[in-house]
């Protein structure tokens, strides 16, 4: 018997039916499939959402580090400017400007 090519569609119906609860039998009876290639389908469609997911979580959680990356740098190159912004005259004693320059982004990073 020539093998079938089992379309998409039919799989994601078979992945539906067997989450509400169909058994692999009952599947391949009402989609005019063996049970054994339903139990196939679901799980190759089952597998290819599970993938989407984690592909999806782990762009969410690149966008999610980007924006704190994003406002660190801002924290830092604010202190940066407010660092080169003062003059050594105007600050008290006589300040290294690594001195200068640690505070001033340690405070805009706090």
């Amino acid at each position: 018997m020539p093998r079938r090519v089992i379309g998409d569609e039919v799989a994601a119906k078979a992945l539906r039916l067997y989450r509400q609860g169909y058994s692999y039998r009952a599947i391949g009876a009402a989609l005019g499939i063996d049970p054994r290639t339903a139990k196939n389908q679901v799980q190759r469609v089952a597998a290819a959402e599970q993938a989407d997911h984690w592909k999806a979580v782990a762009q969410m959680v690149d966008v999610k580090y980007v924006e704190e990356h994003y406002q660190l740098m801002l924290s830092t190159s604010w202190g940066v400017l407010r660092a080169l912004e003062t003059h050594p005259r105007n600050s008290a004693a006589t300040v290294s400007a690594e001195a200068l320059l640690t505070y001033n982004v340690g405070v805009a990073l706090m």
